[in-house]
């Protein structure tokens, strides 16, 4: 896809975002959604859809959080290549909440909350291990080294404990990278790639120069996502203990 769907924690989307998406006529956009969201029959206020005012381009107008279930059902509706992607997207996210989890009874929120229940486990853990018996000498050092995630330059920590795992692993930075960005995707039940996409058609919409679109990268998406930054630094932690 060529741009992002995003899904909140509550596992809602944009009925905007969506409309956009499937490249449907912007003069169009308050007919459709008083016909297939408002007037939708099937799918009610406050369980499958909750509206919302927004101001855009200058003028106030009106947005929707859609479920996902929501999402996917005007997806088919559109009857398009685009619709079509839309919903496997869709589809998609749901596994990898699922998959996450292991738990498919769990409610999106549930799931959310136990992601960071997870992180926050494996955060004391590791803080554990610091406080633990000096006959562990070298790995609590490195431990301690990859505690620190606070610093002013975040991207700098990251491409230092990167660096270390891919000299321990052989030296290919490179794969290093790409696992701990495939990592993020599965915890973080994400689409860099996508989002990514989205952000630069952002930008060039806004008049950023091609050069700026251009440097925007994987680290931009995780940065600008503070759920997103806290695991992927747990996930350089975790890689960084494992291999150096």
């Amino acid at each position: 896809m060529n741009e992002i769907l995003v899904i909140d924690q509550s596992a809602k989307t944009s009925a905007r975002d969506l409309y956009e998406f499937l490249n449907l006529a912007p003069s169009q956009y308050s007919r459709w959604c008083k016909t297939n969201i408002e007037d939708n029959e099937f799918y009610q206020e406050g369980t499958d859809w909750q509206g919302f005012d927004i101001v855009s381009n200058g003028n106030q107008t009106k947005d929707y959080r859609l479920t996902i279930d929501f999402a996917k059902h005007l997806c088919m509706l559109s009857r398009s290549e685009r619709g079509k992607q839309a919903r496997n997207y869709f589809v998609e996210v749901e596994g990898r909440y699922n998959q996450l989890t292991k738990l498919p009874e769990m409610t999106s929120a549930e799931i959310v909350a136990a992601i960071a229940q997870n992180a926050a486990a494996q955060e004391k853990q590791i803080q554990q291990l610091t406080a633990t018996s000096e006959q562990q000498g070298q790995q609590i050092a490195t431990i301690r080294d990859t505690i620190v995630s606070n610093s002013d330059d975040w991207r700098k920590w990251v491409n230092e404990r990167l660096n270390a795992v891919a000299k321990a692993r052989g030296g290919d930075y490179q794969q290093v990278r790409t696992e701990s960005y495939d990592l993020l995707e599965s915890r973080g039940a994400c689409l860099l790639s996508v989002r990514v996409n989205h952000m630069k058609n952002r930008l060039q919409n806004a008049g950023g120069t091609k050069a700026q679109i251009a440097a925007i990268n994987r680290l931009d998406i995780i940065e600008s996502d503070v759920r997103l930054k806290e695991i992927y630094s747990i996930i350089v932690k975790e890689l960084a203990i494992k291999y150096t």
